[in-house]
């Protein structure tokens, strides 16, 4: 499956990967530059609510407490995965009203 990336808001972050819910997981931000691109079903695309600053949202995914919470809930020894309802449920995100792209 692949999603199509907009700018304004928009924030992809790994869903699988060794470093998943480590300081290295990949999260960013989508910028101009990469407004409209294809990404793959490897990531999980974000959309937080307007109230919600994109910019704070991609500061909450790089701290230590955060990476520990996904960490907590990924599956796998050599590839860990952490499911959609493990990463919108446990981790609350469901209170922010974050809008999930993927399905």
């Amino acid at each position: 499956m692949r999603y199509i990336v907009r700018r304004g808001g928009e924030i992809v972050t790994a869903k699988g990967g060794s470093a998943t819910g480590t300081k290295g997981h990949a999260t960013a931000l989508i910028t101009e530059e990469f407004d409209g691109m294809v990404t793959t079903d490897a990531l999980y695309n974000l959309v937080p609510p307007k109230r919600i600053n994109p910019y704070y949202l991609l500061f909450l995914f790089k701290q230590p407490i955060i990476l520990n919470q996904v960490n907590m809930f990924t599956k796998g020894t050599l590839y860990k995965l952490i499911q959609r309802n493990d990463f919108e449920k446990k981790s609350k995100f469901q209170d922010w009203k974050v809008v999930w792209k993927n399905k």
